[in-house]
């Protein structure tokens, strides 16, 4: 796999959060999608720290998290899916002080030699989510919920 550059990969979710620093890739058909095993014990039970904010993955298909802080803090309370074809799917109403609003936001998520890529759907670029071993920079994923 070759590294296309090192750049600030901001996934703006319905609330505005960002997902950190990651590592832009090219994703070859050499790598697998997760199973939706796999996509489950990456996420349920966990929450997952974004740049400014935090998502809670409930063991039953629950979502919750917030974005931002101040004035522009948003929260949502919804529902979560791991899928067959290595996508996890989160929705719900995010809301925020002056506004509020549906969203459904999918990631999709490969494998290779124990690197786990991940992509926002439809049309983001292939990331480094989680390294083999573990890196700094890699996503954050913590047992329990973090949000309250």
């Amino acid at each position: 796999m070759r590294l296309i550059k090192r750049t600030a990969f901001v996934a703006v979710l319905a609330g505005g959060c960002a997902l950190g620093l990651a590592q832009v890739v090219g994703a070859p058909a050499t790598e697998r999608n997760l199973t939706k095993k796999e996509v489950l014990d990456l996420y349920e039970g966990k929450s997952w720290f974004w740049e400014k904010g935090i998502a809670f993955f409930a063991a039953k298909g629950q979502f919750n998290a917030f974005s931002e802080e101040g004035n522009d803090r948003s929260t949502v309370a919804g529902d979560w899916e791991a899928l067959d074809d290595g996508r996890m799917c989160f929705s719900g109403v995010w809301t925020a002080k002056s506004w509020r609003r549906f969203a459904r936001t999918c990631f999709a998520h490969k494998v290779k030699d124990g690197q786990i890529y991940q992509r926002r759907l439809p049309k983001g670029n292939w990331y480094i989510f989680r390294h083999e071993p573990s890196q700094e920079g890699d996503q954050r994923l913590v047992p329990g919920d973090q949000t309250r």
